[in-house]
């Protein structure tokens, strides 16, 4: 059957529309089915994992069998197509498998006719940050293999896929990095995860922690003592979640045991990117923080000293105090009599409006999320 053409540039508007607007991938792609009279499409993420792909609602079994049945870990059309990516714009089955092989080859037998179908089209998209894209459409065997008016249009509107598909892995690795960084700036550790569960990125204060606590291992974080490991790949896990399905909420956090027994364990928390369901080209669906109870945050002297009117010494004190110091113990530190401290103290809770030391040290610990005073000179 031939396409509707006239429907070409609509279709065109979409791709680029679900670029920007992830959630709009599988109207995008039921629509671009139905453009090119096929009964489902797909955009497929490589390396394969079962969250790297999504579809339209014609192919929600084919995938269900792609994914359940692993042959997402085995895919040989990927396997022979990517040899012939450079020769051909579109490829078809006939261009991957002879007609034996459609007929016999566990892929196509056991998997693509077992599921009522045979003829595809399909055609690499981008590749960035170690990531390809491609996009397919899918004709069950009732139906005829496609023909050149179905390829003339995939060629045509490919142009515009693959810019669509270049904005859309740019902004998602732009979101990625922008989360990072903000975790940066309250001083958390914070790791990305891709889909396939492998770290994907980590933020300059995960380093810290990295073959202390924890360790990348092929790819994979693990947690240096092994009594640990347990907990943070079951967290990893509820957090990835599977295709079609939203992340499990069952686990949402897991004891670190540190290295040196004189410290508190570390606490990772686990947290979806939200919308990465929708998103083929975000490959960051989870990320991991590391909170660490042993760190010593203290409140920027910047927002102490002009947001309070704080003295320098009075900063200085209020500094300590954040960072678990007591009066007496400043006192002394600074060479200072102890009743001077406390002048200070009182002075320092009049200014911020406390009326205990405890309501003190609750408020310097919440503008010790402030951002260090480096990282604002950097956004002033």
């Amino acid at each position: 059957m031939r396409p509707h053409l006239e429907l070409l540039g609509d279709l065109t508007h979409s791709f680029y529309e679900a670029a920007v607007h992830p959630e709009l991938w599988t109207a995008t792609l039921d629509k671009a089915s139905a453009v090119l009279g096929a009964d489902g499409a797909c955009l497929l993420s490589f390396p394969s994992s079962p969250v790297g792909a999504v579809w339209s609602p014609g192919l929600d079994g084919l995938a269900q069998a792609f994914f359940g049945q692993g042959w997402h870990a085995n895919n040989e059309r990927l396997a022979r197509a990517i040899p012939k990516r450079h020769l051909n714009a579109v490829l078809t089955e006939s261009d991957l498998f002879t007609p034996e092989e459609l007929e016999t080859h566990p892929f196509n037998a056991d998997f693509i006719n077992a599921q009522g179908f045979r003829w595809n089209a399909g055609c690499f998209l981008c590749e960035v940050d170690g990531w390809s894209t491609s996009f397919t459409v899918e004709r069950r065997a009732k139906r005829e293999r496609f023909a050149s008016p179905e390829m003339e249009a995939m060629a045509h509107l490919l142009p515009h896929m693959r810019r669509a598909a270049q904005v859309a892995s740019r902004l998602a690795l732009a979101k990625g990095e922008g989360m990072l960084d903000a975790f940066d700036n309250m001083c958390c550790a914070a790791i990305l995860l891709s889909c396939t569960g492998r770290v994907h990125r980590y933020n300059r204060h995960t380093a810290q922690y990295l073959n202390r606590e924890v360790r990348i291992v092929q790819g994979c974080l693990t947690t240096c003592n092994n009594n640990s490991n347990g907990a943070l790949q079951r967290l990893i896990g509820s957090a990835l979640g599977t295709p079609g399905k939203t992340p499990l909420h069952g686990q949402t956090l897991a004891t670190i045991t540190r290295r040196d027994p004189g410290k508190r364990p570390l606490f990772a928390l686990a947290m979806p990117i939200v919308g990465a369901a929708q998103d083929v080209f975000q490959h960051s669906r989870a990320m991991i923080l590391l909170i660490d109870p042993d760190a010593q945050l203290s409140p920027p002297e910047l927002i102490l000293r002009h947001g309070f009117s704080l003295t320098p010494a009075e900063t200085r004190l209020a500094v300590a105090l954040a960072t678990g110091v007591t009066v007496n113990e400043f006192a002394e530190k600074q060479h200072i009599a102890v009743g001077t401290a406390r002048f200070q103290l009182k002075s320092i809770m009049a200014k911020t409006s406390t009326h205990r030391q405890a309501d003190l040290v609750a408020l310097l610990a919440r503008l010790s999320l402030f951002p260090p005073e480096r990282e604002q000179a950097k956004t002033a």
